[in-house]
């Protein structure tokens, strides 16, 4: 109950957008704008560790499912919010046009910490039978787990690294480390 409702769409935004565990915990319901005619969604983060202006950033991605005729919300960023959308909407009726409403609140409506979105992950990790700390007794999750993982997956679907570092705002070559390494 603690963590974000429709956690499985939630995680392929997470994962998608390449967000901190801040950034998916201070996302607004506001913030995500679906066009199903293009079917594109456009997500507008306001909070940024690259942001000292606080200007926030937009970012869009289109449907990815490989048939047209079978949308998977479990794959595919499009369908994945507007599946979150219907629920939330269903859910919460008109809460979520209230200002400040969160784009991944637990079940109560509330806004999940960014402290729970790392307990959110470890215990991902617990569940599949991951070890939580390293040879050397560090944790292997953390704070940068969503874009790490949503950086691995664009990589292997075929995207340009320089692609992958502008969507993530990454300034420096970390994305170039070999996590399997």
């Amino acid at each position: 109950p603690k963590y974000p409702v429709k956690v499985e769409y939630a995680i392929v935004l997470f994962t998608f957008f390449l967000l901190r565990e801040l950034e998916c915990a201070t996302a607004e319901f506001a913030g995500l704008t679906l066009d199903p005619r293009k079917q594109t969604v456009n997500m507008f983060l306001s909070v940024s560790k690259n942001d000292p202006r606080a200007l926030g950033c937009d970012r869009v991605w289109g449907c990815v499912c490989p048939d047209a005729g079978a949308p998977d919300p479990r794959a595919c960023p499009f369908h994945a919010a507007e599946a979150l959308v219907a629920y939330l909407t269903l859910v919460f009726g008109d809460a979520v046009k209230e200002e400040g409403f969160p784009l991944f609140p637990n079940k109560r409506g509330c806004a999940v910490s960014a402290e729970v979105m790392l307990e959110l992950i470890v215990d991902i990790a617990t569940f599949f039978g991951e070890p939580i700390k390293n040879k050397a007794g560090q944790n292997r999750f953390g704070k940068h787990s969503w874009r790490a993982t949503g950086a691995v997956h664009l990589g292997e679907c075929g995207v340009e690294v320089h692609t992958i570092m502008l969507m993530g705002r990454w300034r420096c070559t970390v994305v170039l480390l070999d996590s399997r390494a």
